[in-house]
């Protein structure tokens, strides 16, 4: 066992017999925990490697799981299976989806996928009265699968029951096996269904893995849930890793009391809480702490850290969204300039990605570099996902919704009419569209019956250079795909400005598959398993842009988190809501926790966002940060005017001090409190000098003085303004 775990870790490493459950804080470690526990099963306890299963939610997450290792085992012919959810049930699959009379060649249909097919049959069926948006129908049909429930077993008891959500359900999964695909949330769904109706198969997987490892343990649903306890009920030894301090993902399905209750699930289990944490300074720690111990769905926890304090959390109250960017931009400039960080190190973070639009205004007009994440990923440009769509018929020909997509790319004199007559006789019949052009049965003319011919003809050809190349078949397929479907002729003769660019990026797509051993259909469920942070690349030096729920499981050494405010964070949907405002503070920390050396909270006096001008309060999660570990600073524009955020700040209590413009020193507003001037008198500004009052408003804590000083005029509020009678 490597001497660089402290006792905790150690402690966690060495369990070997029945369940454990790692409280692990966040920074404290746990992926080197997880590894080193790995090598120790292996080498000290003597389980074979293939033996292993560790499980964690992103293939990011995974990759790097599944290379530290390898540096600790050594690379053999046998290895520990690493991988999230979805690729081990997708492997699962892969062998076994026999047992439920499907076939192994099923394909993964993502989120765009989803939305096309459902489109698809809100229409036909006429349910577009009641379900205004096919997103709503398909988030109905996700909380079903992820609690277990089939079309079949949708009773009217069911809380979200209704004649209409039956029949949609019922027509999407039949829709999905008659394309011979499945969504993410199948993958579960059949992977349990398989193990509670082929007793043999179970037996196979709870046999052939001694160990099971969770990471993210509270990030897990309850089909999740379930397929751990089915898999670990021979062997007993289930390692989970999570912290409940860090349960973000309650809207799609992640359950808190699923690592709150490890214990009563698992009987026996020793519990190991990490508290020491790696990444962040003191002051940091210290701000999360204070704020996540007002949660009452949690057990006491308390990071701490060798680190040096470092700088307090700084609090910052803008004017408004464009002083809150201007804020955010000067702040990057004076670090990048004085502190030597680049901009690689930054990172800002928000409840709401139409949050970033105003970030990136003022970031291109001062040149600020940044990357987006959740923007349009190179993966979801329209020829990539068309070329990809060619690929998955290549795989199954029997694909309806891939033909729809690409039948009009090029165009081949086959209108979207013609394109939803086949459709209807498809689901009608349950027969493919490829079946019946085999069988002469298309509902189109001779003219489009002979293009749907040419188009299958062509897809079969494109099978053959597949099956008959000795190496970098997926990239041949690619290249075949470009010429043969007169993709690239259409882009040729495109006089577009990006025709050339979107030629290019199917000539990296055909590049990125060269190396790619994989079976394509293997290579296609990787590519629909990818998730937004897994499919963003370096892009140079640049600020990254992302929401809080994004976030999770990354580190910056600055990072500032905008729109702190009441409304935004926590989300004016939660007012009420005791479990959602937990859910939110929990973001919050996460939030925090993200930061190494500085974190910035951001919040404005008045906001135009969705359209509205808001006047937010003051978040209470501002509230709750330590006044040893956080300072507030206020703008002189805030100041100068007014704002109303001001009344807020002092009924909350809060003490703060002024911002001035750039250049400007940092003034301590709350030690000043003249409350009595009049018109004519001198005073002194400890910034601006001398001056002259020119005209008096209000009276007593509530005055506000005009001040006419040599090359300006100066509205201040006389309570909180560094000033001196003469």
């Amino acid at each position: 066992m490597t001497n660089t775990l402290n006792p905790d870790q150690k402690k966690a490493v060495a369990h070997s017999e029945g369940p454990l459950l790692v409280i692990a804080g966040a920074g404290s470690g746990k992926t080197r925990v997880l590894t080193q526990k790995i090598s120790h099963l292996i080498h000290f306890n003597g389980i074979p490697r293939d033996q292993i299963l560790a499980i964690t939610f992103t293939n990011k997450a995974a990759k790097e799981m599944k290379a530290r290792v390898i540096e600790l085992i050594g690379k053999e012919a046998l290895m520990p299976t690493v991988g999230t959810f979805h690729s081990v049930c997708a492997m699962i699959l892969r062998d076994e989806f026999h047992l439920l009379g499907r076939s192994s060649h099923y394909i993964i249909y993502d989120s765009g996928d989803q939305l096309s097919l459902m489109r698809q049959l809100i229409k036909s069926l006429n349910l577009g009265e009641r379900f205004k948006q096919p997103q709503e129908a398909l988030s109905l049909i996700s909380k079903l699968k992820n609690n277990l429930i089939g079309p079949e077993n949708l009773v009217s008891s069911h809380p979200n029951y209704s004649d209409h959500l039956k029949q949609i359900y019922t027509a999407y999964q039949n829709a999905l096996k008659l394309n011979n695909a499945i969504d993410f949330d199948d993958m579960l769904f059949f992977v349990i269904q398989l193990f509670e109706t082929q007793p043999a198969a179970l037996k196979k997987y709870q046999d052939k893995y001694q160990y099971v490892l969770i990471d993210e343990y509270q990030d897990t649903n309850h089909a999740q849930y379930f397929l751990c306890k089915l898999l670990t009920q021979t062997h007993n030894n289930i390692c989970a890793v999570g912290d409940f301090d860090q349960t973000i993902y309650s809207w799609r399905g992640a359950k808190l009391q699923n690592i709150l209750q490890f214990e009563q699930d698992f009987p026996g289990t020793k519990t190991i809480a990490l508290e020491q944490n790696y990444r962040s300074t003191g002051h940091i720690l210290g701000a999360a702490n204070g704020v996540i111990k007002n949660n009452s769905q949690r057990r006491p926890k308390n990071l701490w850290t060798e680190n040096n304090d470092g700088e307090p959390v700084t609090v910052y109250f803008a004017y408004d969204e464009v002083e809150e960017a201007t804020f955010v931009a000067d702040q990057l400039r004076t670090l990048k300039q004085d502190k030597d960080f680049s901009f690689n190190n930054c990172a800002i973070l928000y409840r709401t990605n139409a949050q970033s639009r105003i970030i990136e205004e003022v970031f291109n007009r001062q040149n600020i570099p940044y990357r987006l994440v959740g923007g349009v990923r190179f993966y979801a440009r329209q020829e990539v996902k068309d070329i990809v769509s060619y690929l998955h018929l290549v795989e199954n020909i029997h694909d309806n919704l891939a033909l729809a997509r690409v039948v009009q790319r090029p165009t081949r004199g086959v209108g979207q009419t013609s394109i939803e007559k086949m459709v209807a006789l498809s689901q009608e019949t349950g027969k493919s569209i490829v079946t019946l052009s085999d069988e002469g049965l298309l509902p189109v003319s001779q003219k489009q019956t002979f293009a749907m011919k040419a188009l299958f003809d062509m897809i079969r050809a494109v099978q053959q250079v597949y099956a008959t190349s000795p190496e970098n078949k997926i990239s041949n397929c690619v290249h075949a795909l470009i010429e043969l479907s007169g993709y690239k002729g259409m882009l040729e003769s495109d006089s577009s400005d990006n025709a050339m660019e979107r030629l290019e990026n199917l000539m990296e797509f055909a590049s990125i598959s060269e190396d790619d051993t994989k079976e394509l259909g293997d290579f296609l469920n990787d590519l629909s398993l990818m998730s937004v942070l897994d499919a963003t690349k370096d892009s140079g030096d640049a600020v990254t842009l992302m929401t809080l729920h994004h976030a999770k499981g990354l580190e910056y050494p600055i990072v500032f988190i905008v729109g702190v405010e009441d409304g935004l964070l926590p989300y004016f949907r939660t007012k009420g809501d005791a479990e959602g405002m937990e859910e939110e503070r929990r973001l919050m920390y996460v939030g925090i926790t993200r930061g190494e050396e500085r974190v910035y909270l951001v919040a404005t006096n008045q906001r135009t966002l969705f359209g509205d001008l808001w006047f937010h309060n003051v978040s209470p999660f501002i509230k709750e940060l330590p006044k040893e570990h956080s300072r507030v600073l206020v703008s002189e524009r805030v100041v100068d005017q007014n704002g109303a955020i001001l009344d807020k700040l002092r009924e909350s209590g809060i003490a703060y001090d002024t911002l001035f413009a750039a250049g400007k020193p940092i003034i301590g507003a709350t030690s000043v409190g003249i409350t009595s001037l009049a018109t004519g008198d001198v005073v002194k500004h400890k910034v601006w000098g001398t001056g002259v009052v020119k005209a008096v408003e209000g009276a007593g804590e509530k005055m506000m003085v005009k001040v006419g000083f040599s090359d300006e005029t100066r509205n201040l509020m006389t309570k909180y303004a560094p000033l001196e009678k003469l």
